[in-house]
């Protein structure tokens, strides 16, 4: 049965380091995990969470320093989140980033994310025409940073594999 994310925030914070963990190495663990959240509705609500999650005063022994970021949802955010994890010192797991500009390790060593780039997908695209032999291509793609960056891998790769 899938979990909701809640009940799987729940479950994790339940049983990580305990014999119910459902993995083998989250059991037993040689150090104590602290969680804090930032719950947000919206992309400006999510940057300032972010901010508070890395920003948060040291002095609270109930608040340690973070040593890790999950999130967030949109390209944008995640780029401003990866900016202040690589000032903090911490890394980022980003689900849900889809910009390529994620992957330049100089700009941002500590970022992990956890699903393809717009580059992947565009590449992943242009092989399955390539194997079956097709060459007319339509997409569809809104005005949001996603959709374009989608777009912009299409052409680029389709341009590279000297499909028009």
């Amino acid at each position: 049965q899938a979990l909701t994310y809640p009940a799987a925030v729940a479950l994790a914070k339940e049983t990580m380091g305990t014999d119910k963990a459902i993995m083998d190495e989250l059991k037993q663990l040689p150090y104590h995990i602290s969680w804090h959240f930032g719950f947000t509705g919206s992309a400006r609500g999510e940057l300032d969470a972010a901010k508070d999650l890395f920003n948060h005063t040291s002095a609270d022994v109930n608040w340690p320093p973070l040593h890790f970021l999950i999130g967030c949802t949109s390209d944008r955010v995640s780029l401003h989140a990866a900016a202040l994890a690589k000032a903090k010192g911490a890394i980022q797991i980003a689900p849900y980033a889809f910009t390529s500009r994620l992957s330049h390790r100089e700009n941002f060593p500590f970022v992990f994310r956890t699903s393809p780039t717009s580059r992947d997908y565009a590449e992943g695209i242009v092989a399955m025409m390539r194997y079956f032999g097709w060459t007319d291509l339509g997409v569809i793609a809104d005005l949001k940073p996603r959709g374009q960056a989608l777009a912009e891998s299409l052409e680029i790769a389709c341009q590279t594999a000297g499909i028009s």
